[in-house]
């Protein structure tokens, strides 16, 4: 929530725009509340509502700009039902992977989503990756935020990756 400085750990995926207001919409059901079809109605409901997003903000202190409707910080490879949106991610590595698309319509993200699943959307041209330590963002709009599925608020938003922190058994 802007003004309130919240720390917050997480294990796998940290999503901000697109994913975070799909969870949001769907823990806000009130007919369907659980399973794969709310999940995906929710989905659908948000890809009507979803716009770029002007992001700002420091990646391991260099500038950052980009017009996106989604960004996401992967320490692990996987969100949802094993969708790969981190792909290049570890772990054990010490950095997140951060991934992000611009220029993309609402048609062109939704054909995006079965890519994800095998980690091949980040063929795309426009979809950037970069690993980082330490990110800054803001958001005009300010965006939802979620962290391993949970809604932590909006942006502004700072991360910074704690070696060691956490203990992982993870392959190389």
């Amino acid at each position: 929530v802007r003004g309130e400085v919240r720390r917050k750990a997480f294990l796998m995926v940290l999503g901000v725009g697109f994913d975070a207001a799909v969870i949001r919409h769907f823990r806000s059901r009130r007919i369907i509340r659980s399973g794969w079809l709310a999940y995906v109605l929710s989905v659908f409901q948000e890809l009507r509502r979803v716009k770029p997003l002007s992001l700002n903000g420091e990646i391991d202190g260099a500038p950052f700009n980009a017009c996106a409707p989604f960004f996401a910080a992967g320490l692990g490879r996987y969100f949802g039902k094993r969708m790969a949106i981190a792909p290049g991610s570890s772990p054990s590595s010490g950095t997140c992977q951060l991934v992000w698309a611009e220029s993309m319509s609402n048609l062109d993200l939704l054909s995006m989503i079965p890519l994800t699943y095998f980690g091949a959307h980040v063929k795309d041209s426009r979809i950037r990756t970069v690993h980082a330590r330490r990110i800054t963002l803001d958001s005009d709009p300010p965006a939802w935020i979620e962290a391993d599925g949970e809604l932590l608020g909006k942006t502004p938003l700072e991360l910074e990756i704690i070696p060691d922190a956490l203990r992982f058994a993870a392959k190389r």
